[in-house]
This record gives structure tokens, C-alpha cells and sequence, in this order.
């Protein structure tokens, strides 16, 4: 319930991804206290048995929606996104999605073109991955043990505090070096699996006392609802975080034991027994509807919207489980021989692979339909402008574009892949390794800004290597070079972005640059109020007066506003379509604010917009794509402006 209502948007429930989090603790008591039953009664562990159960449970209704997913992605999504939303069917009826999609994650120049419908496949991929090894390591620590049941738990306690403190620090440290890592990974997530598992192996103490159990109960219950409310996009996750939601669980495990629970009246009456019997098919389903309804009816949905999402997505979980789960679990059939259980669980993992790789193989090709365009090379001003206006007739998507649509998320900057470029809830600046151009230069030049000044970097460090700069990048995502309040996706005033405005002020001041060119969106938090932006950029400058020679106000770019690199996917015979007007693109009311600012301060101004729109904003120029999202320019553009960039900065300073 807690990742349904936080995937809908609810209020309140900010942090409500920590029910993932009780669900592998709950995981780790229900199935090791299952196998430490059946190693206690029988000596032994049937593998077959356990993973043809495994089976049972969880492929046929996972395999259903995976395919029904794929084949629904292939006929509403464009084609661009198609091919993604077929390998992640394919990885996720192999339970590795999990892997898969901190792979696809270069952080946040990365092209994000929406979540994909299957992402929350990840927690059944690694549940699946812990228990592809714990049930072997299981019966390998008690078969070291004596014959006492006693002696088996309590080495397999043993073994689960080892992973618990492995994991757990692996997780602090992971977190701190590559978050998307230690959210999707196993060896971050273990200890949460092995918290479950030690409650059952410990063989849990009595709480008799019905006031120490009410208290330990709903103490448990409190901390989970805690997290859920207090936790949210901004919080440091996993890390050492998810401790709150999983002792919490582990509490209300105790407090249930050898007694009714004194919060059965709340946990185990009611519609939540109800909800518990369709649980696992309410979250396959529910999170594809709230992707792909949006898709469908073009615009996002409004909460009440979400929640009857939510509600249908419940009626479709109700009569899977009523066709597809109940059935298979309570065939004699399947039960008696669990190879029957294995072979069938294998023929449906086989039959969604089949359907993915089927879409994956007749998705629509990205390759452009038209001739092949000359090589690129750096270009000119007068070249800019000619090629602007012969864009406007450009039709066919060129066989050779570049980068070409299936690479163009993964075309970032240098200094990004480098760790040069500082993320959101990071204050430190770059490390002092983060230096391009010549290292040893005295001549030093800064950029100051956002991502919208990161993605000139190709650029700025050919200059450096021609003129022997030290460049500096100094960028932090969403966070304006002018002194501004930023308010971040969350509704919260973005403090980072603050103290490390003030930390790479300080920097600069202590480098006493040539030149510091500053560059920033405005499509964010207060920043967008023209109010706020001049004065900004004016304390921002009246910093660095008389530490850097010169101070260049580079303008923003101008925002196609729509995804154009799926645009040009779905228009690669009439690419015209994802080409806007210029007066659509560009905000003169911002453009008059850092004219104004530049003006008052005595600094350079440098407009980008006529390197970039002539009459219309093309999506494509010759045989290089402009944009790799709805606001950032690929690097192959901005390599291409080269010379039209340098010839900008020489003539402002």
C-alpha cells in the first residue's frame, strides 16, 4: 500500500518507496523460517521443491504482465522508447533488470525519457537473486553443525550477521559513491533479506506481556509510517536510511509472536487480509497503468486520476489472481512433482523472453531514411547561419546521423563520465583532479552554472587545449550561477545549491581566473522570476569583482519543450514536424534580464540563440541531431560550434 500510494502521488507519503524495504525483511522471515522448518524435519532442503515453488508464485503473473507490456509499450510509445521497454522485458523475465538500469544511469545529463513501465520489476529481481544463493548457503551452514536444531540457528544467525554487516556497510559506502548502484544492487540490499531471516532462525523470544508487545508492535509499525512520511526524493537512499523501515518491520514481526499480534485488529482483519492474498499482483500492475495511461490520453494525470489508476489496476490484480494465481497454486498437478513446476516455470520465462525479443526485433528502426550527410567539422558563423536556413527544408533524418538516436543517451560530456560535474544533493566542488585544458596554466578559466553551462564543456575544453587554459568546470545540477533562491522538484528550497554557490564563489576568488564564464536555466524554482534572476547575477559578479580578469554572461538556450530526440524518432521522414518557431522557443523576457544584468555589472553578454534557431529551432542540422533532450544540446553540436564559440569569447574579452 505504501509503494502504491507513493507511486500515485498521495500526500504525505513521500517516502512510501520504504515498502519495498519491509517486504524484503518480510521476505527474509517468511522464506528462511520455510527452510529452516524443512531442514529441521527432514534433515535436508529440496531444492526442486523450493524454486518449483518459487516458480509457481511468481512467474506465472509476473510473466503476463511483463508480456502484456511490452506488446501494449510497442503500440503506444514511440518508437524510440519501444526498443528500451523490450530489453527491459527481456532482463526482467531473466530477473536482472535490477543490473540493468544503474547501467543505463550516467547521472543527470543522462537522456531520461520517462520511467519505464517495468522498472519496478527491479525488487523481484533481486529477491530473486538473494534467493538464488541463500538457500544453498543455508543448508551449507548447517550441515557444519551439530545435529541440534538449536546449533544449525544459531550458526545460521551467525552467517546472516556477517551478511548483515557487509551488506549494511556496503550500502553506506556504495551510497555515498554511485546512489543508483546501491538502490538496485543485491549486495547493498542483503542485509535487509538477512534481518527477515535471522527473526526466523533466532527462534524469537515470547513477549508475553501483552503492554510490551503492544508497545514493540505499534513502535515498529510507528517507525515504517515514520519513514514513509518523513523520507523522500532527497533523502540519502539506501545508505544507512532503510534501518528505520526495516527495525521497524523486525518489530512488528516480534511483537506478533507466540500471540495473537495487538495489531491484528488492524493488520489482520478487514480488507487488509484481502489486499494481503492480491499484494504481489497489485504492485506488477499498478505501476505500468500509471506510465502508460498518461501516454495514452497525452498529458499527466491529476491525483484523483492516479488514484482510480490505482483502482483499476486493483480490478486487474483481482482477476489475476483469481485466473492465473489461485490456480496455479493449488494444482495437484503442479504440487505433486516439482519438476513439472520447474519445467512450466521455465517454458513461461521462456514464453515472455520470446515476446520481448519478437517486439525488440520489429520495433521500428532508428536509422534515418534519408542520404547520407557529409562528415562534421568545426564551423563557422557564416556556416551556422547557412546551415540553419537549409535546415528548414531538411525532410529525411539522414542514414548517418550523429549521434544517431540510439546512442544519444548516452552522449554526455567528458567531465560528466569523469566525476567532474556535481549532483544534486552534493555541496562539495569537483575534485581538484577535475582540471582540463593545461593542467599547469596560469591562464584559468571557470564555468560557473548548471547543466545548461556543463553542456558547452566540449566546446570550451577544445579552446582550452588550442590556447593553453586550465579550464575549471564548476557545475552542480539545477543549481543557477546567479544568487538566487532555487526551489527543487520537491517544493523545497534547495540549500545545496546554496552552499555550493558559495564554496565555488570562494574558489574562484582564490584562483583569480582570466575569465569565468557563467551560464544557467532559468526553467527552475524562484529562478525563473526575472525579479530574482538580475539581482542574482549581479551579487553573483559583484563577488568576483576584482578577482577574475573577465566575466562573460553566457544566455540560456532556447527550450523546444518537447522530448526531440523522440520527436525525430517518430518523424524520420518528415523531421520538419519537431522543428518550433523561434519566438515559441525563446523567452525575451529572460533574454532582456541577462542583457540588463550584463549591462549593470560591466560584463560581456553572449547570446547562443542564433547558433542555434534562425527563423525556426531545427531538430536537425545536416547530419548532427541538436538536441539530446527537451533543453540540452548533444555534444556533437556543440563540438560543431567550436569556432563559432571561441570567436564569441575572443570578441567579449
Amino acid at each position: 500500500m505504501l509503494v502504491v500510494l507513493y507511486h500515485a502521488g498521495v500526500p504525505g507519503i513521500s517516502g512510501g518507496y520504504v515498502g519495498v524495504d519491509v517486504f524484503f525483511v518480510i521476505s527474509g522471515f517468511l522464506i528462511t523460517g520455510m527452510l529452516l522448518d524443512e531442514l529441521g524435519a527432514t534433515g535436508r532442503v529440496s531444492f526442486a521443491r523450493f524454486y518449483a515453488r518459487r516458480a509457481r508464485r511468481l512467474l506465472p503473473s509476473s510473466a503476463l504482465v511483463i508480456v502484456t507490456v511490452v506488446i501494449a509499450s510497442s503500440v503506444i510509445l514511440l518508437p524510440l522508447l519501444v526498443r528500451g521497454v523490450a530489453d527491459d522485458g527481456i532482463a526482467s523475465s531473466l530477473f536482472v533488470v535490477n543490473v540493468r538500469f544503474p547501467l543505463q544511469d550516467t547521472g543527470y545529463f543522462a537522456a531520461h525519457h520517462g520511467p519505464s513501465p517495468l522498472l519496478h520489476f527491479w525488487s523481484l529481481s533481486l529477491e530473486e537473486q538473494f534467493y538464488a544463493v541463500w538457500p544453498a548457503l543455508l543448508v551449507l551452514v548447517g550441515r557444519r553443525a551439530t545435529r541440534q536444531p538449536r546449533d544449525v540457528r544459531r550458526r545460521v544467525v551467525a552467517a546472516l550477521a556477517v551478511i548483515f554487516v557487509v551488506s549494511l556497510g556496503a550500502s553506506i559506502v556504495v551510497t555515498a559513491q554511485s546512489q543508483p548502484w546501491a538502490f538496485f544492487s543485491l549486495p547493498t540490499r542483503a542485509w535487509e533479506f538477512a534481518v527477515g531471516g535471522a527473526l526466523a532462525a533466532w527462534g524469537m523470544p515470547r513477549l508475553l506481556s501483552l503492554p510490551i508487545r503492544a508497545v514493540v508492535t505499534f513502535g515498529g509499525l510507528g517507525l515504517v509510517i515514520a519513514s514513509a512520511a518523513v523520507f523522500d526524493a532527497t533523502t540519502r537512499f539506501p545508505g544507512w536510511a532503510p534501518l528505520l523501515p526495516v527495525v521497524g518491520t523486525a518489530a512488528v514481526i516480534l511483537g506478533g509472536t507466540g500471540a495473537p499480534s495487538p495489531a491484528a485488529p488492524l493488520l489482520g482483519a478487514g480488507v487488509m487480509p484481502w489486499l494481503g492474498r492480491r499484494s504481489y499482483v497489485i504492485y506488477l500492475w499498478h505501476w505500468p497503468l500509471l506510465v502508460l495511461v498518461p501516454v495514452v490520453i497525452g498529458r499527466a494525470l491529476s491525483l484523483d486520476e492516479r488514484l482510480l489508476v490505482c483502482v483499476v489496476a486493483l480490478g486487474l490484480a483481482t482477476l489475476t489472481h483469481v485466473l492465473v494465481e489461485r490456480p496455479v497454486h493449488s494444482s495437484s498437478w503442479f504440487v505433486q512433482r516439482p519438476r513439472r513446476g520447474i519445467l512450466a516455470g521455465a517454458a513461461i520465462t521462456g514464453g515472455a523472453l520470446a515476446v520481448s525479443m519478437v517486439v525488440l526485433v520489429a520495433a521500428p528502426s532508428l536509422e534515418g531514411t534519408g542520404a547520407a550527410a557529409a562528415a562534421v567539422r568545426p564551423a563557422s558563423v557564416a556556416e551556422v547561419q547557412q546551415a540553419l536556413v537549409a535546415a528548414i527544408s531538411t525532410r529525411h533524418v539522414p542514414r548517418n546521423l550523429e549521434p544517431s538516436l540510439d546512442d544519444v543517451s548516452t552522449d554526455v560530456a567528458d567531465y560528466v563520465t569523469d566525476g567532474c560535474h556535481v549532483l544534486a544533493d552534493d555541496v562539495e566542488l569537483p575534485p581538484r583532479r577535475c582540471v582540463y585544458g593545461d593542467r599547469q596554466s596560469n591562464h584559468i578559466v571557470v564555468l560557473l552554472g548548471d547543466s545548461h553551462m556543463g553542456q558547452w564543456f566540449t566546446a570550451f575544453e577544445t579552446i582550452a587545449r588550442r590556447k593553453g587554459w586550465a579550464l575549471f568546470p564548476m557545475t552542480k545540477s539545477n543549481c543557477s550561477a546567479p544568487d538566487v533562491v532555487v526551489i527543487d522538484n520537491d517544493g523545497r528550497r534547495y540549500v545545496e545549491c546554496e552552499e555550493f554557490r558559495t564554496r565555488a564563489l570562494a574558489r574562484i576568488r582564490e584562483l583569480r581566473p582570466e575569465l569565468v564564464v557563467m551560464s544557467s536555466s532559468a526553467a527552475y524554482g524562484a529562478a525563473a522570476e526575472a525579479e530574482s534572476w538580475g539581482p542574482g547575477y549581479v551579487a553573483t559578479i559583484e563577488q568576483l569583482r576584482g578577482k577574475a580578469k573577465s566575466i562573460v554572461i553566457m544566455g540560456d538556450t532556447p527550450y523546444p519543450a518537447d522530448d526531440v530526440p523522440l520527436c525525430v524518432s517518430a518523424h524520420l521522414d518528415g523531421v520538419q514536424a519537431c522543428a518550433k518557431d523561434r519566438a515559441d522557443e525563446v523567452n525575451p523576457e529572460h533574454r532582456a534580464v541577462e542583457v540588463r544584468a550584463a549591462r549593470d555589472t560591466g560584463v560581456e553578454f553572449v547570446d547562443p540563440t542564433p547558433w542555434v534557431c534562425g527563423v525556426r529551432c531545427p531538430a536537425v542540422m545536416g547530419r548532427i541531431l541538436v538536441w539530446r533532450d527537451s533543453n540540452h544540446l548533444t555534444t556533437v553540436y556543440v563540438r560543431w560550434l567550436t569556432e563559432v564559440v571561441a570567436h564569441a569569447v575572443d570578441s567579449a574579452t
